[in-house]
């Protein structure tokens, strides 16, 4: 990225996003070893979503929420944005 002129604010990015930023890179190895070292302190991560799914459209949460009232909708987006077969089971039951 820095080839490129490309520059990421960690600090800013990881206070957005509530959880632990790390830069890696596939090609140069750059970063493998800080990635293993978050993956082994992962119970020191913030569990809050890092998502507020309800602003990014509010109607369509809203009714999601009414589908599944007894389910968190962070929870439902994450089954949506993953697997939608997930859904259409949980609906049919």
């Amino acid at each position: 990225m820095e080839r490129k002129g490309i520059s990421i604010d960690i600090d800013a990015l990881e206070q957005s996003l509530n959880t632990k930023v790390v830069l890696t890179s596939t090609r140069t190895g750059e970063g493998i070893e800080a990635l293993k070292k978050a993956i082994k302190a992962y119970e020191q991560l913030p569990v809050a979503p890092c998502v507020a799914v309800e602003r990014l459209d509010k109607a369509y949460f809203d009714h999601l929420s009414s589908l599944f009232p007894n389910e968190n909708t962070y929870k439902l987006w994450l089954i949506i944005s993953h697997n939608t077969y997930i859904i259409e089971n949980y609906k049919e039951k």
